[in-house]
């Protein structure tokens, strides 16, 4: 084995390939998680994206972006402590169109890109 093969061996493990993640689903909430306030929320108020993952979504240099149609959200949070909930606030929720493609990437690499099912506000996006 040449020095530069085993170089190669070596890092081979931590390159980064970007893939689709799987099991990727979506569900709309209102601002609150108490559901009590979510079922009087104001209808014009921020609304809550969840993604919802088997897998852990990567943590990259590149922040990840929902697209919805025409729209890009970029404010983003994870939403539990295993990274298989990113969480996106949309406060502009009347440019929100029912049957719109939905996807998430990380910054302008495509190859990181996850279609989702199509953006329907009163479904759970399964």
């Amino acid at each position: 084995m040449t020095r530069r093969q085993a170089l190669t061996l070596t890092l081979s493990p931590s390159i980064l390939v970007a893939r689709p993640i799987k099991g990727a689903r979506y569900r709309v909430l209102g601002a609150s998680k108490d559901q009590a306030q979510e079922k009087n929320a104001d209808k014009n108020g921020p609304v809550v994206i969840e993604l919802i993952a088997e897998e852990r979504w990567p943590i990259r240099a590149l922040d990840p972006i929902l697209q919805i149609g025409g729209l890009t959200l970029d404010s983003y949070q994870f939403g539990n402590a295993e990274n298989t909930i990113l969480r996106f606030s949309c406060y502009d929720p009347d440019k929100l169109q029912d049957g719109a493609t939905m996807y998430v990437q990380y910054g302008q690499d495509a190859s990181s890109r996850t279609d989702l099912p199509n953006f329907y506000r009163n479904t759970n996006g399964k």
